[in-house]
Protein backbone atom coordinates (compact mmCIF):
# COMPACT_ATOMS: atom_id res chain seq x y z
CA UNK A 1 0.00 0.00 0.00
CA UNK A 2 1.08 3.57 -0.79
CA UNK A 3 0.29 6.59 0.56
CA UNK A 4 -0.05 10.44 -0.47
CA UNK A 5 0.42 12.20 2.21
CA UNK A 6 -1.61 14.82 3.00
CA UNK A 7 -2.20 17.02 -0.13
CA UNK A 8 -3.83 20.41 0.18
CA UNK A 9 -5.10 21.74 -3.52
CA UNK A 10 -6.83 25.10 -3.64
CA UNK A 11 -10.23 25.98 -5.00
CA UNK A 12 -10.56 25.11 -8.78
CA UNK A 13 -6.82 23.58 -8.41
CA UNK A 14 -5.88 20.34 -9.84
CA UNK A 15 -2.56 17.67 -8.96
CA UNK A 16 -1.61 15.36 -11.04
CA UNK A 17 0.45 12.37 -9.59
CA UNK A 18 2.83 9.33 -10.83
CA UNK A 19 1.74 6.66 -8.81
CA UNK A 20 3.17 2.46 -8.96
CA UNK A 21 1.04 0.32 -10.51
CA UNK A 22 -2.17 0.07 -8.87
CA UNK A 23 -5.92 -1.91 -8.54
CA UNK A 24 -7.40 0.14 -5.83
CA UNK A 25 -8.13 3.77 -4.82
CA UNK A 26 -9.26 4.68 -1.22
CA UNK A 27 -9.73 8.56 -0.13
CA UNK A 28 -9.08 8.29 3.96
CA UNK A 29 -9.50 11.93 3.95
CA UNK A 30 -11.15 14.84 2.57
CA UNK A 31 -12.65 18.23 3.60
CA UNK A 32 -14.45 18.55 -0.04
CA UNK A 33 -15.84 16.46 -3.10
CA UNK A 34 -13.34 15.61 -5.52
CA UNK A 35 -12.79 14.32 -8.89
CA UNK A 36 -10.08 11.89 -9.80
CA UNK A 37 -8.51 11.18 -13.29
CA UNK A 38 -7.16 7.68 -13.68
CA UNK A 39 -5.27 6.50 -16.42
CA UNK A 40 -2.66 3.45 -17.56
CA UNK A 41 0.47 4.15 -19.54
CA UNK A 42 -0.08 7.67 -21.07
CA UNK A 43 -3.50 6.63 -21.91
CA UNK A 44 -7.42 7.81 -21.61
CA UNK A 45 -8.59 9.01 -18.47
CA UNK A 46 -11.23 7.48 -16.54
CA UNK A 47 -13.02 10.17 -14.35
CA UNK A 48 -14.29 9.28 -11.17
CA UNK A 49 -16.25 11.36 -8.32
CA UNK A 50 -14.77 10.55 -4.99
CA UNK A 51 -16.49 11.87 -1.27
CA UNK A 52 -14.80 10.37 1.70
CA UNK A 53 -14.22 6.77 2.19
CA UNK A 54 -14.84 6.05 -1.41
CA UNK A 55 -13.25 2.85 -2.78
CA UNK A 56 -12.31 2.73 -6.04
CA UNK A 57 -11.70 -1.50 -6.53
CA UNK A 58 -10.38 -3.75 -9.38
CA UNK A 59 -8.95 -0.51 -11.89
CA UNK A 60 -5.77 -0.65 -13.47
CA UNK A 61 -3.31 3.00 -13.33
CA UNK A 62 -0.49 4.28 -12.78
CA UNK A 63 -1.23 7.91 -12.87
CA UNK A 64 -3.76 10.03 -11.10
CA UNK A 65 -4.99 13.58 -11.66
CA UNK A 66 -7.01 14.77 -8.53
CA UNK A 67 -9.64 17.71 -9.50
CA UNK A 68 -10.77 19.86 -6.21
CA UNK A 69 -14.29 20.77 -7.21
CA UNK A 70 -15.72 21.53 -3.71
CA UNK A 71 -15.52 25.36 -4.39
CA UNK A 72 -13.04 25.72 -1.37
CA UNK A 73 -9.52 24.27 -0.37
CA UNK A 74 -9.24 20.74 -0.06
CA UNK A 75 -7.72 18.68 2.22
CA UNK A 76 -7.11 15.32 1.67
CA UNK A 77 -5.06 11.72 1.77
CA UNK A 78 -5.32 9.19 -0.29
CA UNK A 79 -4.08 5.22 -0.77
CA UNK A 80 -3.44 3.14 -3.36
CA UNK A 81 -1.61 -0.34 -4.61
CA UNK A 82 -2.43 -3.66 -5.73
CA UNK A 83 -4.30 -6.41 -4.74
CA UNK A 84 -7.06 -5.47 -2.58
CA UNK A 85 -8.00 -2.65 0.62
CA UNK A 86 -10.18 -2.86 3.54
CA UNK A 87 -11.83 -0.41 5.24
CA UNK A 88 -11.08 0.63 8.58
CA UNK A 89 -13.69 0.85 11.17
CA UNK A 90 -13.85 5.04 11.17
CA UNK A 91 -17.02 5.55 10.36
CA UNK A 92 -20.40 4.66 11.94
CA UNK A 93 -24.04 4.39 11.11
CA UNK A 94 -26.00 5.43 14.18
CA UNK A 95 -29.86 5.08 14.33
CA UNK A 96 -31.85 7.85 16.43
CA UNK A 97 -34.97 7.10 17.95
CA UNK A 98 -35.79 9.95 20.49
CA UNK A 99 -33.95 13.25 21.60
CA UNK A 100 -31.84 11.69 24.44
CA UNK A 101 -28.21 12.53 23.43
CA UNK A 102 -26.01 9.45 22.50
CA UNK A 103 -22.46 8.50 22.95
CA UNK A 104 -20.89 7.22 20.28
CA UNK A 105 -17.37 5.80 21.01
CA UNK A 106 -15.14 5.41 17.83
CA UNK A 107 -11.48 4.53 17.05
CA UNK A 108 -10.13 8.09 17.35
CA UNK A 109 -12.36 8.93 20.79
CA UNK A 110 -16.47 9.93 21.06
CA UNK A 111 -19.08 12.26 19.96
CA UNK A 112 -22.57 12.80 20.96
CA UNK A 113 -25.88 13.37 18.82
CA UNK A 114 -28.40 14.62 19.64
CA UNK A 115 -31.67 14.37 17.56
CA UNK A 116 -31.66 18.34 17.24
CA UNK A 117 -29.21 18.23 14.29
CA UNK A 118 -30.51 14.93 12.63
CA UNK A 119 -32.89 14.98 9.80
CA UNK A 120 -36.26 13.13 10.52
CA UNK A 121 -37.75 13.87 7.19
CA UNK A 122 -37.33 14.33 3.79
CA UNK A 123 -38.79 16.07 1.21
CA UNK A 124 -38.40 15.14 -2.57
CA UNK A 125 -39.50 18.16 -5.14
CA UNK A 126 -40.10 17.82 -7.93
CA UNK A 127 -37.42 18.02 -11.28
CA UNK A 128 -36.50 22.10 -11.61
CA UNK A 129 -35.69 23.25 -15.02
CA UNK A 130 -33.62 25.51 -15.20
CA UNK A 131 -32.84 28.29 -18.04
CA UNK A 132 -30.12 28.50 -20.32
CA UNK A 133 -27.08 30.44 -19.13
CA UNK A 134 -28.77 31.16 -16.24
CA UNK A 135 -28.93 31.53 -12.41
CA UNK A 136 -31.54 30.56 -10.32
CA UNK A 137 -32.24 29.94 -6.55
CA UNK A 138 -33.61 26.31 -6.41
CA UNK A 139 -34.05 25.70 -2.51
CA UNK A 140 -35.31 28.68 -0.22
CA UNK A 141 -33.38 28.95 3.60
CA UNK A 142 -35.03 27.37 6.14
CA UNK A 143 -33.72 26.61 9.57
CA UNK A 144 -35.48 23.46 9.34
CA UNK A 145 -33.14 22.28 6.71
CA UNK A 146 -30.70 20.12 7.43
CA UNK A 147 -29.22 18.55 4.39
CA UNK A 148 -29.84 19.69 0.57
CA UNK A 149 -28.78 17.07 -2.44
CA UNK A 150 -28.82 18.35 -5.89
CA UNK A 151 -28.44 16.07 -8.76
CA UNK A 152 -27.40 17.05 -12.32
CA UNK A 153 -29.54 14.34 -14.29
CA UNK A 154 -27.80 11.89 -16.35
CA UNK A 155 -29.81 13.46 -19.74
CA UNK A 156 -27.80 16.21 -19.82
CA UNK A 157 -24.68 17.47 -21.46
CA UNK A 158 -23.52 20.37 -19.37
CA UNK A 159 -21.76 21.28 -16.22
CA UNK A 160 -23.85 23.18 -13.59
CA UNK A 161 -22.61 25.13 -10.82
CA UNK A 162 -24.11 25.02 -7.34
CA UNK A 163 -23.63 27.24 -4.29
CA UNK A 164 -24.92 28.69 -1.07
CA UNK A 165 -25.40 32.39 -2.45
CA UNK A 166 -26.85 34.21 -5.11
CA UNK A 167 -23.34 35.12 -6.79
CA UNK A 168 -23.11 31.87 -8.37
CA UNK A 169 -22.15 31.85 -12.01
CA UNK A 170 -19.93 30.42 -14.55
CA UNK A 171 -16.71 30.84 -12.64
CA UNK A 172 -17.94 30.35 -8.85
CA UNK A 173 -19.95 27.35 -7.03
CA UNK A 174 -19.39 23.85 -7.41
CA UNK A 175 -19.30 22.02 -10.79
CA UNK A 176 -21.48 19.02 -10.76
CA UNK A 177 -21.70 17.04 -13.63
CA UNK A 178 -24.27 14.73 -15.81
CA UNK A 179 -25.32 12.44 -13.24
CA UNK A 180 -23.40 13.46 -10.29
CA UNK A 181 -24.74 14.74 -6.99
CA UNK A 182 -23.83 17.54 -4.54
CA UNK A 183 -24.50 18.18 -1.14
CA UNK A 184 -24.23 20.14 1.85
CA UNK A 185 -25.25 19.85 5.66
CA UNK A 186 -26.85 23.90 5.35
CA UNK A 187 -29.93 25.76 6.10
CA UNK A 188 -29.28 28.28 3.73
CA UNK A 189 -30.66 28.98 0.72
CA UNK A 190 -29.14 27.02 -2.50
CA UNK A 191 -28.62 28.43 -5.76
CA UNK A 192 -27.61 26.77 -9.44
CA UNK A 193 -25.76 28.06 -12.75
CA UNK A 194 -26.81 26.27 -15.86
CA UNK A 195 -23.91 26.65 -18.30
CA UNK A 196 -25.65 25.31 -21.21
CA UNK A 197 -27.28 27.69 -23.49
CA UNK A 198 -30.19 25.47 -23.30
CA UNK A 199 -32.29 24.20 -20.46
CA UNK A 200 -31.30 21.79 -18.23
CA UNK A 201 -32.76 19.93 -15.17
CA UNK A 202 -32.17 19.30 -11.93
CA UNK A 203 -33.42 16.69 -8.85
CA UNK A 204 -33.74 18.69 -5.75
CA UNK A 205 -33.83 16.74 -2.25
CA UNK A 206 -34.28 18.17 1.32
CA UNK A 207 -34.11 16.59 4.25
CA UNK A 208 -35.55 18.39 7.26
CA UNK A 209 -36.08 18.13 11.07
CA UNK A 210 -39.16 19.21 12.85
Amino acid sequence: MSDTGVLVIPAGGKLPLAVTDSNYLYCYQQTGLIRVELSKDKGGKKPHMMERFTLLSNKDFDAVIIHNVSGAENTIRLFHGEGDYSQSQDQAVVSISNTTPIPVSLLSGSVTLNQANIANGALNKPDNSIGAEATEQIVTASVSNVLVRVTNLLENTDEMRVGTHSGVNANTGTPIHPGATWESNTAAGVWIYNSKNDVQSVAIEVETRT
